[in-house]
């Protein structure tokens, strides 16, 4: 079963915001309310986590797209769905080039905006365990000695254990133990396994 969606609600106004926040609570969601952008940015900065923000694009202070820019900026990772009024088409059309995952003219469709909060987070879910698994990758690699790393590197662009050994001018056998070390370490069971992994792990460096 899905752990609940842990959900950051941003607008100035208050009414909608607590309104709001109960209902989207009702349908499941850990709600946290902010009456503005820099309060949420203060409980991210203190560790506290979400897998999604809906905020107003038109609030004082940090506006929505602000907010947004803010949150791209510090690479936070974090999928954000803006509220537009009426008529503010090139307004959205301005915040999904510049990376909002999805924007809701007002008044809101709530189922609307409930499969997009559920969409996003699960983007966000999945982004955040590869980005765990690689950082596990990374970690194993730098704990291989010179010589694995060696033969790490040989196996990724496709040779044979032959031609390592003959590339680093060391026994066959030798080579065979090492690719058996380094597969093991890395935690995967075979060469293709091998590759792929690192390869997206130089990918998203």
């Amino acid at each position: 079963m899905e752990p609940r969606i842990n959900l950051a609600l941003v607008d100035d106004d208050a009414v909608f915001l607590f309104e709001f926040a109960q209902r989207l609570a009702r349908r499941g969601l850990n709600v946290r309310s902010f009456r503005d952008g820099e309060a949420l940015l203060d409980e991210i900065e203190q560790g506290v986590a979400f897998d999604c923000v809906c905020a107003d694009v038109r609030m004082p202070g940090l506006s929505g797209l602000d907010l947004q820019n803010v949150l791209v900026q510090r690479d936070y990772s974090l999928p954000i769905i803006l509220f537009t009024g009426y008529g503010e088409v090139e307004l959205a059309v301005a915040s999904m080039k510049a990376g909002a995952y999805d924007f809701v003219a007002k008044p809101i469709d709530e189922a609307r905006l409930i499969a997009s909060i559920e969409a996003a987070a699960k983007v966000r879910r999945t982004a955040s365990l590869k980005r765990r698994e690689n950082a596990r990758v990374s970690d194993r690699i730098a704990e291989l000695s010179e010589r694995q790393r060696q033969v790490l590197d040989l196996m990724i662009k496709g040779m044979t254990s032959k031609q390592i050994a003959s590339s680093l001018n060391i026994n066959h056998r030798t080579v065979e133990n090492y690719r058996a070390t380094v597969m093991e370490r890395i935690g995967v069971g075979s060469v293709a396994q091998l590759v792929r992994v690192v390869m997206d792990l130089e990918r998203d460096r």
